[in-house]
């Protein structure tokens, strides 16, 4: 039976895998995105319009050049105040919370008055301008107000290490954050009318070589290895977290996905928060992937004491766009994930290209590999996915993971 929204949607995707979170053929579901070597696959699965043009378009660049009939319900990954202007100017219905609630919510300095008593989330902590920085011994992290996957941080270890913010910003104010060492987490969560609902955590795979040159940069995740390595008790806290900051948003006008990043202290077990993206994160169509293709065997919803039941339970994607549609989803869950991982090879110093040669021997290890145009440092080369996992252990390469770095 084919999947059907109860309202038509438009999705306008910079980069199309951003879309493509619902099962194939959705009826009332349309993308507009980027003529790339990938979108040019999907064509014959989703409702896709593919423009043309001689570079990559930006999401706002995209709705700007698209011909779409006044009161679509229009969604973008990433809303800005320039989108939100050029939809009104084409009296489409964008569906995405605002810009600015978005901004206050995740930038890292307006976030801490937003916080207010969820602060309590956050390791120790501290806003200073850049000419107030100094060192202790004990390392701690800075970030700028806007800083997305690692970029905009930097880790202080001595006071060389501040030199060169000190004297290029002296007086632009950052966070200051005490270091906690130890594996991040991500998870993704729904704000709907009826409340909040929390995705299985996966493990953030972050800085890894050859995969990126930057030691905070995001590389991927891994639901398989968070599975494993998270005791019963951290997922309990991490739930919690998720669904009182999900509550706080709700309260301000949130609705729709957006994610958390935690890290568990090696030593002490102990669970901090250390971000908010207020957007759907990047790893929601591949675990809605992975959701949509579990067969889930459980009781029928209500009976105790198992979960809801399948026709009860639901992807993450799917939940993205139903509660963007105003439904209350109160009766429904998430289909937990426990196993599958994603990694992206980034454009490195070393790395512009892999050859196809190599894109096919990784495929010949049961991976997905979805390839990029773009070659500038730092973006998306490759998005190489399994339903096995990629990670050992913290920053350990599987067996699995290991075969794909040395092939790249």
């Amino acid at each position: 039976m084919k999947s059907t929204l109860t309202q038509s949607v438009t999705y306008i995707a910079r980069d199309i895998e951003r879309a493509l979170g619902v099962p194939k053929n959705t009826v009332n579901y349309a993308i507009i995105s980027n003529n790339s070597t990938f979108a040019k696959d999907t064509v014959h699965s989703y409702d896709v319009t593919l423009v043309e043009s001689d570079e990559t378009l930006s999401t706002q660049e995209l709705l700007a050049a698209s011909d779409i009939e006044k009161r679509t319900n229009i969604l973008v990954f990433k809303n800005t105040k320039a989108i939100e202007r050029i939809a009104t100017e084409k009296e489409v219905h964008l569906l995405n919370p605002s810009a600015e609630l978005a901004g206050k919510i995740e930038e890292k300095i307006s976030q801490i008055a937003w916080l207010g008593e969820l602060t309590k989330f956050l390791p120790a902590h501290d806003i200073k301008t850049c000419k107030e920085l100094t060192f202790d011994t004990r390392p701690y992290i800075v970030q700028f107000n806007h800083a997305h996957s690692g970029e905009g941080t930097m880790l202080i270890t001595s006071e060389e290490d501040l030199a060169e913010v000190k004297e290029k910003f002296p007086d632009r104010p950052v966070r200051m954050t005490q270091f906690i060492d130890g594996p991040v987490y991500t998870i993704n969560a729904v704000v709907h009318a009826g409340g909040v609902l929390v995705s299985s955590p996966s493990y953030q795979i972050t800085g890894l070589s050859p995969f990126t040159d930057n030691q905070f940069t995001t590389i991927g995740n891994d639901w398989g290895a968070a599975h494993t390595m998270l005791s019963d008790a951290q997922k309990e806290t991490i739930q919690t977290m998720a669904t009182e900051i999900g509550e706080k948003m709700k309260n301000d006008g949130w609705k729709g996905l957006f994610g958390i990043d935690v890290v568990v202290e090696e030593k002490t077990g102990m669970v901090y928060l250390i971000e908010i993206n207020a957007r759907q994160p990047a790893s929601t169509t591949f675990e809605s992937w992975l959701q949509t293709g579990m067969v889930v065997d459980r009781q029928p919803y209500p009976n105790p004491p198992l979960s809801k039941g399948r026709e009860h339970s639901l992807s993450t994607f799917e939940v993205h766009l139903r509660a963007l549609l105003g439904e209350d989803l109160s009766e429904f869950s998430l289909i937990p994930v426990e196993h599958g991982a994603q990694i992206l090879q980034r454009v490195t110093g070393k790395i512009t290209v892999v050859s196809e040669k190599k894109v096919s021997e990784i495929r010949a290890l049961d991976c997905t590999v979805i390839e990029y145009d773009e070659r500038k440092i730092g973006v998306e080369l490759l998005r190489i996915q399994s339903k096995e996992s990629f990670i050992q252990e913290h920053n350990v390469l599987s067996q699995k993971g290991s075969e794909i770095a040395k092939i790249l």
